[in-house]
């Protein structure tokens, strides 16, 4: 097995290693569309890819990530795409009436099939005039607008039609330029009187060609076709010309078709992900090396035999490296499964970036527990009036996530951890009263998933104050505002055997406060214990960003807000053993506000939009404290802590340190 092929294979097991926990955000997958898409709705015959029985088009490759089975609609399954259909009708001539159906009349018959209603927690891909922009250039070279206005209008009804009746999110990929698939050369060679030996020579130079940039890909074409027909002098003088006008001609029809349609949609109302697919086919031509490629020109099996029928072991057929595609117009294997790879990439990232609302709420979280570990110090220890505290500590949590969280295609466990430093101050204001102020700040290295990283740092400005009553109750209550700037977040994604980074910046604050309260019981000269209450309410909110570039993967992420309410009950053992002081509280956790958030997404190249909600996880948790202060000397004191939390079923370990001194 060649070297290419092994990393590949490496590629596709990772995969569909990575996807495996995917089934939960969408239910289903429906696809409506024409040979890019139809899996053999009528057999074998109609799935348009080398080695049909065994290779995946770009939806299977998706549904096997989602962890559902796939099939044509003829054989009860989610896919109504049929090879040759238009947007409307078919202008393929065949002897299955169905196969008229274009891509109207497969939405009507799905939603026939469903009762009329379109399944909201369904995935929806909707790809479809390619083959209308190829018959409306036969049929009308010189005026071929007109049938593409139509499909543009088409288009925009049909996505329409499935946001009208309850579908939740619908893909719409523009169209990529067929001027740079090896339709066109195919066109100039139908000009020609040519043999198959004349066309096999044609296809071997094709094949044989390295064609690192779009500029190489035109000259090995131009020299394919003049060595095939013996005249290489026609190269620079007809050749060339006649390769430019087509390519221009048709270069421009895919810009006017994929232009008006990304207008239209604009208009509409709905979750639209309009895919660059257009934008990804140019990125391949120029650095096809990064994906694998050594020809962005060739393909296996000989002209004139289509997907289908081109399969290992036939006469001619060439695997001796990675092809774009699988004959003169489809694309490969490989290819469908860098385009299925980029949908889901698409998907995904608001997921990776709704991450980015809990980081500020990591940082009060640290800083909160040094302020407990402060307030169980000040109360069980005897202070004189107008005292002065100064106290500082550290904490840091560790979150194991169980990677469950969010029913992503690309669901995996990871680990994350913070730092935080805190300073404050303390007066003694009366009897039974002290109040204060703390500074907080947080630097830290973010990881929410393998996929996605980003750096925080920021600041907390908080004011407090205590109350105790001599008969054992006590009383405190914070507040807060903190501000972070959250920079170099990262969202990898691996396309085939290419890797790229996408990056951008963005701010993010938090404010909000809490209150606690507690009765102390005794039970002996050395413990006390008693029931705790507490209630905490923040407001949350992380600007929208724009990732850096306008790849077909850049995108850029709208405003995120959130209002977090956590109830809690609970009891704590307090003891103290020859001044060191000991403690445990166990607290039942209830959120009461916001449990999900959304966040609304779109490549930078589009005009449309989609919004994704996180899951909602568990409502209920459990955290344990256990931690102690202790002296030093006799104005100094220590205090240390450590918890578990499990929250929306992850885990999560923090540990604090602090010094507290009395003046």
């Amino acid at each position: 097995m060649q070297p290419h092929r092994l990393a590949l294979l490496a590629s596709l097991i990772s995969a569909t290693a990575f996807g495996a926990n995917a089934n939960g955000r969408f239910d289903n997958l429906y696809t409506f569309g024409d040979s890019l898409t139809d899996t053999g709705s009528f057999g074998s015959t109609y799935k348009f890819v080398a080695n049909n029985q065994t290779s995946l088009l770009y939806n299977q490759q998706i549904a096997k990530m989602m962890g559902i089975d796939f099939k044509p609609f003829t054989q009860g399954g989610g896919n109504y795409a049929i090879s040759g259909s238009q947007t409307e009708g078919s202008g393929v001539a065949v002897d299955q009436p169905l196969v008229w159906m274009g891509t109207k009349e497969q939405i009507n018959t799905y939603l026939s099939d469903h009762d009329g209603k379109a399944d909201k927690n369904g995935l929806y891909i909707l790809w479809t005039g390619g083959n209308d922009i190829s018959l409306a250039i036969m049929n009308n070279p010189l005026s071929p607008y007109g049938e593409i206005d139509r499909a543009v209008g088409n288009v925009a009804e049909q996505t329409q039609t499935l946001l009208d009746n309850g579908a939740g999110t619908v893909i719409v990929p523009n169209i990529p330029n067929i001027a740079d698939t090896p339709f066109l050369p195919t066109i100039m060679l139908t000009m020609l009187p040519l043999s198959n030996q004349q066309l096999e020579v044609i296809r071997q130079e094709l094949n044989n060609a390295s064609t690192p940039d779009e500029a190489s890909r035109k000259t090995a074409i131009v020299n394919a076709m003049a060595k095939g027909l013996g005249l290489p002098g026609l190269a620079d003088s007809v050749i060339s010309p006649v390769y430019d006008f087509l390519h221009n001609t048709l270069t421009s029809m895919l810009e006017y078709n994929n232009q008006q349609t990304e207008q239209a949609l604009s208009q509409l109302h709905g979750n639209i992900v309009r895919a660059d697919v257009s934008t990804l086919f140019h990125e391949v031509l120029e650095q096809p090396q990064a994906f694998g490629f050594k020809t962005t020109v060739g393909f296996p099996c000989s002209f004139k035999v289509f997907g289908p029928y081109c399969n290992t072991g036939m006469n001619g057929y060439d695997d001796s490296q990675l092809y774009m595609f699988s004959d003169e117009h489809h694309p490969s294997p490989y290819l469908h499964q860098i385009i299925a790879e980029y949908f889901v990439s698409i998907l995904d990232a608001p997921l990776y970036v709704s991450s980015l609302i809990h980081a500020t709420e990591g940082m009060v979280e640290d800083a909160r527990s040094t302020l407990d570990g402060q307030y169980q110090t000040l109360r069980t220890n005897q202070h004189e009036l107008n005292d002065v505290q100064v106290f500082g500590g550290y904490s840091s949590h560790y979150l194991r996530r169980s990677g469950k969280n969010d029913s992503t295609f690309a669901n995996a466990p990871s680990n994350d951890s913070t730092n935080n430093g805190s300073i404050g101050i303390s007066w003694q204001m009366s009897e039974y009263g002290t109040a204060g102020v703390m500074i907080s700040g947080g630097l830290n290295h973010n990881t929410p998933t393998e996929n996605f990283s980003y750096n925080s740092h920021g600041i907390s400005y908080g004011l407090f104050t205590q109350w105790q009553a001599p008969q054992g109750g006590w009383l405190n209550a914070d507040m807060h505002y903190t501000t972070a700037n959250l920079e170099n977040i990262e969202r990898q994604i691996t396309l085939g055997l290419s890797n790229r980074t996408e990056s951008g910046d963005t701010k993010a604050r938090q404010y909000g406060g809490r209150i606690g309260a507690g009765w102390d019981i005794p039970v002996s000269s050395w413990l006390t214990t008693g029931p705790v209450l507490g209630y905490s309410w923040d407001k949350v909110h992380v600007d929208g960003y724009r990732e850096n570039g306008n790849r077909s993967t850049s995108m850029h992420f709208s405003d995120q807000n959130k209002t977090l309410q956590t109830g809690s009950v609970g009891w704590r053992f307090d003891m103290n053993y020859y001044d060191v002081k000991p403690y445990l509280q166990v607290d039942y956790q209830r959120q009461l506000g916001d449990r999900d958030s959304k966040v609304s997404a779109a490549i930078n190249s589009t005009a449309t939009s989609f919004t994704t909600s996180t899951d909602k996880g568990r409502q209920d948790s459990v955290k344990a404290v256990v931690g102690a202060n202790f002296p030093l000397n006799k104005t100094l004191k220590g205090y240390i802590s450590t918890s578990y939390s499990n929250q929306n079923r992850d885990d999560m370990f923090s540990y604090t340190l602090g010094l507290s001194a009395s003046f």
